[in-house]
């Protein structure tokens, strides 16, 4: 079996899904579920047909899924996916046109076009992998910290036990002079 890009990039839009910001949520669903649904229909039906036509069923899938991004998904996540379909779009219809004028302005590049349509989707999907990143940072710092403060007792989460801040006592004797009311205080 071998595996080809557009595997690769539906495996990669499912992980991001999985941890996806909530900004990303809508247009990450939207997007793995027409990929799904694109890739039923190319092995499942498309295959059985001749010819120009086999290119209007995922032009088709592709417009649905920009009609679903403008009307579930209109953040900038989802605008600039709905953006790279269109250029999905217009790369099937101008193959289909190629198909039908016995041209080749398009069809010799055509999955070619796709697969950089796909890249440009992954990276229009970076407020997730922004998440993920600082998701990734702050539990390796933490971890980090953690065995700095087993090798180093007096530096615990980066600060040390030893107060050097002149500071302090200044605020506990602003507050000392001027105490706070307490709720349910008479």
């Amino acid at each position: 079996m071998e595996i080809d890009w557009y595997f690769v990039f539906m495996s990669l839009i499912l992980v991001l899904w999985a941890f996806a910001s909530p900004r990303d949520r809508n247009a990450l669903r939207i997007v793995l579920i027409a990929s799904l649904t694109s890739e039923v229909i190319v092995d499942g039906i498309t295959c059985r047909i001749n010819g120009a036509a086999k290119l209007a069923i995922p032009g088709c899938v592709e417009l649905l899924t920009i009609l679903a991004l403008f009307k579930w998904s209109k953040n900038r996540t989802g605008i600039m996916q709905s953006g790279l379909l269109m250029i999905a779009w217009l790369d099937h219809f101008l193959c289909y046109w190629d198909c039908e004028m016995k041209t080749d302005i398009v069809y010799s590049r055509y999955e070619s076009i796709l697969l950089w349509v796909s890249v440009g989707q992954l990276a229009a999907f970076y407020d997730t992998m922004r998440l993920n990143f600082r998701r990734f940072w702050d539990w390796s710092t933490a971890w980090a910290d953690g065995i700095l403060g087993v090798l180093n007792p007096r530096r615990v989460s980066g600060y040390s036990l030893v107060s050097t801040d002149k500071t302090l006592p200044k605020i506990k004797s602003q507050n000392a002079a001027n105490p706070q009311p307490t709720i349910g205080a008479a």
